[in-house]
């Protein structure tokens, strides 16, 4: 009786052992992928952008550049677009989506037409619920849209807003 009490001991610590390597083995497999991720800082393209063109052919520039934008609200005389959500495929990934909202403003300063894009950018978070949560855009996508107003105009009919008298290498040519 004695030997089968040792043996039943000896089964229960041994499932008690087997118990211990199968959660260690569980933690191991659900967190032992996970660590600290280190991404890259996004490289920072401009969101703001001066032409030297009329205020009426930048505007039409402009809008021809965002048509893939739904559009809530365009007021030429107050110089302002503002879209509604863009959702599309995050870059770099199958399934994930992400949504961009822009403001856009224009505005006239010593003969130059400044088109300034800010915008809002969510990614839509993985399981369970998919909600939308805010990121910092890099400024590739305001910045494209510039690139589009500035092919529009034609050569020479853009400089950086940010554009100071003292700094001779941001001159425009």
């Amino acid at each position: 009786m004695l030997a089968e009490k040792g043996e039943k001991m000896f089964v229960s610590g041994k499932t008690k052992m087997e118990r211990r390597v199968v959660f260690a083995l569980l933690v191991v497999f659900l967190f032992g992928c996970s660590g600290v991720r280190t991404e890259k800082k996004p490289e920072a393209y401009p969101t703001s952008m001066a032409f030297e063109a009329s205020y009426n052919k930048t505007w039409e520039a402009l809008l021809s550049a965002v048509n893939d934008y739904p559009v809530l609200l365009i007021d030429q005389e107050k110089g302002v677009i503002n879209t509604d959500w863009l959702v599309y495929i995050k870059k770099g990934s199958r399934f994930q989506k992400e949504r961009t909202r822009l403001t856009i403003t224009v505005k006239t300063e010593k003969e130059k037409i400044t088109i300034d894009i800010t915008s809002q950018l969510e990614e839509q978070s993985s399981r369970p619920f998919r909600k939308w949560k805010p990121i910092q855009s890099n400024g590739e996508r305001e910045n494209q849209i510039l690139k589009e107003v500035k092919a529009r105009l034609g050569p020479k009919t853009e400089e950086p807003a940010e554009q100071s008298p003292e700094d001779p290498e941001k001159q425009t040519l």
